[in-house]
């Protein structure tokens, strides 16, 4: 039955069942040993990647899950109009079995969705908790901050022209603002019109937002970051400010490299796709390039990366070079999804900090788990937490915009 679930081929009737068997704990053995042989099916194959294919499999159930309840991934989960019931699994009893636990963990995300929507229809048991805070998911939104001063807020439902800054029209257009060539002496100019002036455009926690640069390079900009960026290139380079996190996509130009600033560090580039994640809390700037070739300068360092390596600061004007990157990982913010691969705790919650626009404390004793999830980010709080609780290593109680964490 299961198998028929996770491909889609189940009927209305083997669905409830399973369901029904979830919820009640019944399947727990039966889940693991599925899981376990796929597992090591795949593993004969491709040796030691048994967290990527339980990764697959769970993203599986994920999907069909969520797919069953009527959820579109593409727009915000609505919050339900009654309490949401729970579903409750023993937690892992070994490695192992954590790995596989965590395709539980999603599949029960799928199983509250369902049941939710088979009340409606076929009577179903279902265990229910009272209602309890939530807090919705952020949003496509910035400020900008122009030359002159004068402030502007964004949003991505807003199309419209800002102003004009020389020969540039700013263009807002859904979420991504466009600083778009025009013909001189078209259109009213907003002043500021040399490259010693400087745009500032700013996401606070729970917002991100896309920018267009006056030479075309495309810039994804993550929660509680900024970019300061000139009115328009002159000279002989092309060169911004960031902190936080962004991700470029860069304009070749060969004859005017294009460089990120971040303090004493500078990552130089021609025409290239990476992320710069520049954090205080994350401890170190890491520079992870997907396209093209960077040269990251710090301190009296200044190594070229290849496609697929990170970069991160170290102490004494140091840079260490790691291989051993997710490329998918780092860059799922952009496209609108939490990643955890795995992930502790601390990382994960300064993630949902950013987005949700939260207060984290801890309370006494370590949590050692690490954790493996997808989820999109327009999911709401309750959801993302509801889903790592259910390993039975971590609880969380909301108050407010304060998340409190306990083993």
């Amino acid at each position: 039955m299961l198998q028929r679930y996770v491909h889609d081929e189940a009927t209305p009737s083997e669905r409830l069942e399973l369901m029904e068997a979830l919820k009640a704990d019944q399947l727990e053995e039966g889940v693991r040993q599925w899981i376990e042989a796929e597992m090591a099916a795949y593993d004969k194959k491709q040796p030691g990647l048994s967290g990527e294919r339980a990764e697959e499999l769970l993203m599986g159930i994920f999907r069909s899950g969520r797919m069953a309840a009527g959820f579109d991934e593409r727009r915000p989960v609505e919050a339900p109009d009654e309490p949401r019931p729970v579903v409750v699994m023993r937690p892992a009893r070994s490695r192992k079995w954590y790995v596989a636990a965590a395709a539980v963990v999603l599949l029960a995300v799928g199983v509250k969705s369902y049941l939710l929507l088979e009340r409606k229809g076929t009577p179903v048991a279902v265990v229910r908790q009272p209602e309890r805070p939530d807090v919705l998911p952020g949003k496509h939104a910035a400020v900008l901050t122009l030359a002159g001063g004068r402030q502007v807020l964004l949003d991505s439902a807003a199309t419209d022209t800002v102003g004009r800054q020389g020969n540039t029209a700013i263009v807002n257009r859904k979420g991504t603002l466009d600083f778009s060539r025009m013909p001189a002496g078209a259109g009213p100019s907003t002043g500021g019109e040399t490259a010693l002036t400087y745009n500032t455009l700013t996401t606070n926690p729970g917002n991100q937002y896309q920018l267009v640069l006056p030479d075309g390079t495309k810039v994804w900009l993550n929660a509680a970051s900024s970019i300061r960026f000139p009115v328009s290139f002159g000279g002989q380079e092309r060169r911004v400010e960031v902190n936080g996190e962004a991700y470029f996509e860069v304009a070749a130009n060969a004859n005017k490299p294009f460089l990120v600033q971040h303090d004493s560090l500078t990552v130089k580039v021609l025409g290239t796709s990476f992320n710069i994640n520049t954090y205080s809390n994350e401890g170190a700037v890491a520079t992870t390039l997907l396209e093209g070739a960077v040269r990251v300068g710090y301190g009296a360092n200044s190594p070229m990366l290849r496609p697929g390596q990170q970069a991160r600061t170290a102490a004494g004007g140091r840079i260490l070079i790691s291989d051993a990157v997710n490329i998918d990982e780092v860059v799922a913010w952009k496209d609108d999804l939490f990643y955890f691969r795995s992930a502790d705790i601390g990382s994960i919650m300064r993630q949902l900090a950013r987005w949700y626009d939260l207060r984290v404390s801890y309370g006494q004793g370590k949590i050692e788990e690490r954790f493996y999830a997808r989820i999109p980010r327009s999911a709401h709080l309750s959801e993302v937490l509801d889903a790592l609780a259910l390993t039975g290593k971590v609880h969380f109680e909301i108050a407010g915009r304060t998340v409190s964490v306990k083993p």
